[in-house]
C-alpha cells in the first residue's frame, strides 16, 4: 500500500506526518504525531490517527471515519 509522509528531521523530538491509501480496501488512513526520545535512549512514537474508508451515501457519511491513537516502540530482535 503506498505510503507518502513528512518529517521535521532537525527538530529534537521531531513531529511528523503520513497518508496510507490501502490497496486491498477503499480506506485511507492518516497518521500525525511525534517521536520522543528517552532519557534512557529509547525512541517512543505517539501518534493519532484518522480512517477513512468508503460511504455508500451522505447517511452513512457518519461512520465512516474512524479516530484512534497508538504507541510505537522500537523492537530489537535477537541476533540469530
Amino acid at each position: 500500500s503506498p505510503l507518502l509522509g513528512s518529517l521535521h528531521p532537525k527538530q529534537f523530538n521531531a513531529t511528523f506526518g503520513f497518508t496510507v491509501n490501502w490497496n486491498f480496501s477503499e480506506i485511507i488512513s492518516v497518521f500525525t504525531g511525534q517521536c520522543f526520545m528517552g532519557e534512557d535512549g529509547k525512541e517512543t512514537l505517539k501518534t493519532m490517527w484518522l480512517r477513512r474508508s468508503h460511504a455508500k451515501n451522505i447517511t452513512d457519511d457518519w461512520k465512516a471515519t474512524m479516530v484512534g491513537t497508538n504507541t510505537f516502540t522500537r523492537q530489537h530482535l535477537p541476533e540469530e
